[in-house]
């Protein structure tokens, strides 16, 4: 409970403290006044320090929560000797590993970073999902299934990299205003199905981590000077990497629609 009051005083301390510099700041940075032109001159165009700053702030934040949708799978190709036929087998007619996972689950996500234009914001972007579904696994033995299993479980994914912002148009009378499109590259991790205290019984299981490509667009409008809210969609292909040398290859992707807050 002291630790609760703590914080909500720090709160109320930095909200107190935010609204006393945007009060000096306004006192210290007046709006311009514009002198009285000869009669027969036409008047000067000016903007004002607040309308200014209000385009380039600088600092970029976005927090997102929504759904997000996952599909992971991988097949893995053990090519062994047969004896008999005097050659190495290799693909489906050999040995193999199948494992599946598709669920939905909630999704939260965090972007920090800047603006370095009026419409362009670079960031670090952090996701975390835990969800919900269904997992398929199966191994192969010479060509012919040895084991399969079917049961429904959970799984997390969590990813961290950099991507890029960009507002269509910065025009408030656009109906474009607000709108954006972005792109990532992450690192990802994804865990699903049983734990791997099942001695030599992989199919039971993903552990997998890799590379993960996503494209995100949306729309938000204005409730502040720099406050921002609506909604976004989001989809990465994960891990998308076939292995030529061995036939080992991934089909795994996820999409996810959230509420976006944003700071710009």
């Amino acid at each position: 409970m002291r630790i609760f009051k703590y914080i909500v005083l720090s709160l109320a301390v930095a909200a107190y403290a935010g609204m006393y510099d945007s009060q000096n700041a306004y006192q210290q940075n007046p709006p311009v006044q514009s002198p009285v032109p000869p009669q027969g001159q036409p008047m000067p165009v000016t903007q004002s320090p607040q309308q200014q700053v209000q385009r380039h702030n600088g600092f970029f934040f976005a927090a997102e929560i929504g759904a997000r949708y996952m599909k992971v799978a991988y097949k893995e190709y053990e090519d062994y000797w047969d004896e008999k036929s005097q050659m190495w087998i290799v693909g489906d007619d050999g040995n193999s590993v199948s494992r599946r996972f598709r669920g939905y689950g909630p999704d939260l996500g965090l972007k920090i970073g800047g603006i370095i234009s009026s419409r362009v914001a670079l960031f670090c972007n952090l996701e975390f999902s835990a969800l919900d579904g269904n997992f398929k696994g199966s191994r192969t033995y010479n060509g012919k299934k040895q084991s399969k299993a079917d049961f429904d479980t959970d799984a997390i994914r969590f990813a961290f990299g950099g991507g890029a912002l960009v507002f269509l148009n910065s025009d408030s009378m656009s109906f474009l205003n607000g709108v954006f499109v972005g792109a990532t590259a992450s690192i990802t991790a994804e865990e699903a199905g049983l734990s791997s205290g099942y001695y030599n019984h992989e199919e039971l299981e993903i552990s997998e981590s890799g590379l993960a490509f996503g494209l995100q667009f949306g729309k938000v409008w204005s409730i502040s000077d720099s406050w921002n809210v609506g909604f976004a969609a989001k989809g990465s292909l994960e891990n998308g990497i076939r292995d030529g040398s061995s036939g080992n290859a991934s089909d795994s992707y996820a999409i996810a629609v959230d509420l976006i807050v944003l700071r710009k």
